[in-house]
This record gives structure tokens, sequence and C-alpha cells, in this order.
């Protein structure tokens, strides 16, 4: 994002490059912006389309405060993150993929996953 973090998450948020197995390519990275005590329960937030991480501004101080480990990746294609060439790079068994890969990235076996605006 442009300009710096929303007011709401200036000073709250950390911003990481997920370097994640990401099928053929062998690899993607993710722009992934975290929150929250490290040994927090995961939640991971997926925007819709066409947005970023930056959607759930309200919700990550909410989630951080009452002690989840929030995860807001860009997806793939979107803002930040690796935008693979050709459409078959979108399939959901990629965007499934990607989401699990980082759950492992955050050192987590299972989380809480949600998401909007996906059709």
């Amino acid at each position: 994002m442009n300009g710096g973090d929303p007011a709401p998450l200036r000073g709250l948020v950390e911003h990481h490059r997920a370097d994640l197995p990401g099928g053929k390519p062998a690899r993607i990275r993710l722009h992934v912006v975290t929150a929250g005590p490290e040994d927090g329960p995961p939640v991971v937030l997926l925007h819709g389309f066409p947005e970023a991480w930056f959607a759930w501004q309200h919700q990550i101080p909410v989630l951080a405060g009452a002690g989840f480990r929030v995860l807001a990746p860009d997806m793939r294609g979107y803002n930040l993150s690796d935008k693979p060439e050709g459409i078959d790079k979108y399939r959901i068994e990629h965007l499934t993929g990607d989401v699990a890969a980082l759950i492992h990235w955050a050192g987590a076996q299972r989380a809480v996953v949600v998401g909007h605006d996906w059709g």
C-alpha cells in the first residue's frame, strides 16, 4: 500500500514477504501483514476483489486486541504480492494452497480463515 498503513493500524502491524511453495512455478512470494501475539491462535483474513490486505483495517486491531495472531495477505495477483502469468495460476487449488502454506509459514497447523467477496 502506498502512503503507509491506515491510521487504525499505525504501529500495530508488521509487513512481511512470505516465500511459499507455489506448485509450478515452485514458489510464490506473498506480502503479508501480521498483528497480535505470536503465540495467539491464528486467524487468516482473505480480502475480496479488487481489494488487498488493508480491506481488513478495522477488524485487524479488534482481533489482535482479543489475542489472535492476525495474518492478512495480499493474495496472489494483488497489491504487493507476486502476480503469476496465466489464468491457470489462479485456480482455486493454487489459492487454497497459498493459504495452507501461509498457515505453515506462520508456524501453525491450523487457523480460522475468514474471507469475503469470493463470488
